[in-house]
């Protein structure tokens, strides 16, 4: 519902991601068009030059584009006119980031020259919607 023809697909999970309470095989049901707010799931590339993407969780925005600082974000949508003229960033974490595999996304970033700061709107690919789950086996 809400979807324009085109800007919608779906990704099939290959891997439990528990902190997300996510399953292999679940579907992410995504959309090109939709801009996430803080607490949505959305797809970004990972690094410039890897062609790879990976899931994350939105948890806010910057005040403006030129301050960084968790301390002066805001966990609540902006009205779109205002957004564009603050040039928000969105404050991101991989949704499967925990200390278990903290290293592992340290040495990914690093290796594939991933920015780990704010990110433009321009960067994500795709807000998730919802999960879709097969319950029968």
């Amino acid at each position: 519902m809400g979807g324009k023809p085109g800007e919608v697909f779906a990704l099939v999970v290959t891997a439990d991601i528990p902190e997300a309470s996510i399953l292999s095989r679940d579907l992410l049901i995504c959309d090109y068009g939709k801009r996430p707010q803080p607490g949505d799931i959305a797809i970004l590339p990972w690094g410039k030059e890897s062609g790879r993407w990976f899931v994350c969780r939105i948890y806010s925005l910057t005040y403006d584009q030129n301050l960084d600082s968790l301390v002066a974000s805001n966990k609540y949508p902006i009205p779109e006119d205002l957004l564009e003229s603050m040039g928000q960033r969105f404050h991101w974490t991989p949704l499967s980031y925990n200390d278990d595999t903290e290293e592992y996304f340290l040495t990914e970033a690093e290796k594939d020259n991933v920015p780990l700061k704010p990110i433009p709107p321009d960067f994500v690919v795709a807000t998730v919607l919802r999960l879709s789950r097969n319950l029968a086996f």
